[in-house]
């Protein structure tokens, strides 16, 4: 059931709200420099003028249609281009998540210690040659470790406590779909990327249910794309 449930959260439009205050009038751009959405959300933003042709500096975070409909995809931020003639215009998008049930674990393949020492914020509950333990007490989220091989990062895994609680199955899927690309879920093993293929992906998620040994947790594994 708990399996069952993510499964189909996984597989299951709204108007863009500005952040910025900049009501300069324009002949052609657009009316503020940000917008804010969620994940989801589908709808045009104020644009003064009429372009020829739209586009996304980034189509994972938000994709654009011909006529200027943003779609909102992935949790992050990109820059939105109107182009009409040797007229052009920007503006940015941040795509914020609804769910934030914890703090993506630093994805830097390569870093060092000290580089994730200074990325986190949690506490640091040990700390061996090829690893950092942190503490994390939000909600069924337990703990982070990062792995480093040659004093580079190599991984990094996130513990969930599901206790087979079918509101958590819930929430971890929503909470991996608004920030990654679904590329196959099963009742023991997952897998999701941070592009939109393996061309454009950088990070590989791997999501294992009740692994040998852990019956009622949840296994987060970050890792590069290979």
């Amino acid at each position: 059931m708990f399996m069952a449930i993510m499964i189909a959260v996984v597989f299951s439009s709204a108007s863009f709200t500005s952040c910025s205050s900049d009501d300069s009038e324009s002949s052609f751009g657009f009316s503020k420099d940000t917008y804010m959405t969620i994940v989801g959300r589908s709808g045009k933003v104020s644009f003064d003028g009429n372009a020829s042709s739209w586009s996304s500096s980034n189509d994972f975070v938000a994709s654009v249609s011909s006529d200027g409909t943003i779609t909102a995809n992935h949790v992050g931020t990109c820059e939105i281009t109107a182009s009409s003639g040797r007229q052009s215009a920007k503006c940015t998008i941040d795509v914020e998540p609804i769910y934030t049930t914890y703090t993506d674990p630093l994805v830097k393949w390569g870093a060092s210690k000290a580089d994730v020492k200074a990325y986190e914020k949690r506490t640091l509950a040990q700390e061996k040659t090829n690893s950092l333990t942190y503490k994390i007490e939000k909600g069924a989220v337990k703990g982070l470790q990062y792995n480093f091989e040659n004093g580079k990062l190599s991984s990094a895994m996130v513990l969930i406590d599901h206790e087979y609680n079918t509101s958590i199955a819930t929430e971890m899927a929503e909470f991996l779909k608004e920030r990654y690309r679904v590329i196959s879920v099963s009742a023991s093993e997952s897998y999701f990327s941070d592009g939109n293929d393996k061309n454009s992906s950088s990070t590989l998620i791997i999501v294992q249910i009740d692994p040998s040994g852990y019956r009622g947790a949840m296994f987060v594994y970050y890792m590069p794309y290979e």
